[in-house]
C-alpha cells in the first residue's frame, strides 16, 4: 500500500495552486471541489489534524455536497488512525446510510467488520484490522 507522504511535492504543489484559487475566485461554483482537494492533499501530506479541520470547514459549508460521503470517509479513516474508534463509526455511519450506490461501501463494510468490541474495550488497534484474537 502507498504510504501517505508518498508524492510529498506534487500533494505540497497542488495545495499551493488550490489555496490561490480558493483565495482568488471565492465565489467560483468549483470553490467546493477546491476546498475538498485542499482537504486531501493536507491528508496525503500528512497533516491529519488540518486535514481534519479543513474537511469539517467542508461538511459545515456543503453539507449536501456529492463528495460529502467521501468526506465522511476519510473523516473515519482519520479517527481510526487516531484511534478514536467512537468518532470512526460517527463518520463512517453516515456512507452506510447512502442508498444510492457508493463507491466507499464495500470498504466501509470491511473497516466495521474489522474493528470489534473487544478490540475497542481493550483499546488494542492492532487487533482492529487483521481480526487476531490475541
Amino acid at each position: 500500500m502507498e504510504k501517505p507522504n508518498s508524492g510529498f511535492g506534487q500533494f505540497q504543489e497542488a495545495k499551493k495552486t488550490y489555496q490561490l484559487f480558493y483565495d482568488q475566485f471565492e465565489k467560483d461554483p468549483l470553490i467546493p471541489y477546491v476546498h475538498w482537494k485542499t482537504g486531501f492533499c493536507e491528508y496525503r501530506l500528512g497533516g491529519l489534524r488540518d486535514s481534519t479541520e479543513t474537511f469539517k470547514k467542508f461538511q459545515a459549508t456543503f453539507k449536501d455536497h456529492p463528495l460529502s460521503p467521501y468526506t465522511h470517509f476519510i473523516l473515519g479513516e482519520i479517527s481510526l488512525s487516531l484511534g478514536d474508534y467512537a468518532l470512526a463509526v460517527k463518520e463512517l455511519t453516515p456512507v452506510l446510510q447512502i442508498l444510492q450506490p457508493n463507491p466507499l461501501l464495500g470498504t466501509t463494510l470491511l473497516v466495521f467488520t474489522g474493528i470489534t468490541f473487544s478490540s475497542m474495550k481493550e483499546n488494542n488497534p492492532s487487533r482492529c484490522f487483521n481480526g487476531s484474537s490475541n
